[in-house]
C-alpha cells in the first residue's frame, strides 16, 4: 500500500508453503517450557525467555532476561539450562521442552558432557549436573 501511494512497481514473491502448526498441551502431568534464545549480531547483547505451561495448558510462569554478551547458539543453551534449572528447583521433572535450535536438541539427546563453547558466566548448575537431571 505505501509502495503504491509512492509510485512504486514491487514484484512481490511467491507465497512459500503454509503450514498449519497447532499449539498443544503437554500430556498428563508434565510441565511444558517454550523456550527462545537470541543474541545480536554474531557476538552481541543477549536473552532468553521461557514459558512454562500444564497439561491444561494453563501457564504457570514466564519470564524474560538478559545475559549478557554472547553467540546465538550459546544463549539458546543458557535458555535451555535456565529453564531447566528453574523446573527443578519448583519440583517439575517430567519436562516437554519446545526449542527451535536443532544444534541444542541434538547436544540434549547425546548426552554429551564435552560442551567446551559454553562459558558458564552465569552461575548456573553445571552442564554435567544438568545431564544427570534430564536423564533421570
Amino acid at each position: 500500500m505505501i509502495l503504491r501511494e509512492l509510485r512504486i512497481k514491487s514484484r512481490p514473491r511467491k507465497v512459500p508453503n503454509i503450514i498449519e502448526v497447532v499449539q498443544m498441551p503437554p500430556p498428563h502431568s508434565w510441565f511444558k517450557i517454550n523456550i527462545d534464545g537470541s543474541a545480536f549480531d554474531t557476538l552481541g547483547l543477549s536473552g532468553c525467555s521461557r514459558m512454562f505451561r500444564t497439561y491444561h495448558d494453563f501457564v504457570c510462569g514466564c519470564f524474560s532476561i538478559p545475559l549478557g554478551i554472547g553467540y546465538a547458539f550459546e544463549t539458546e543453551l543458557a535458555t535451555v539450562i535456565h529453564a531447566i534449572n528453574f523446573a527443578w528447583k519448583y519440583g517439575w521433572k517430567r519436562l516437554w521442552l519446545e526449542n527451535d535450535s536443532i544444534y541444542v536438541v541434538s547436544i540434549l539427546l547425546s548426552h554429551s558432557v564435552k560442551v567446551s563453547f559454553y562459558r558458564d558466566q552465569l552461575g548456573l548448575r553445571s552442564w554435567g549436573t544438568l545431564l544427570i537431571c534430564i536423564s533421570s
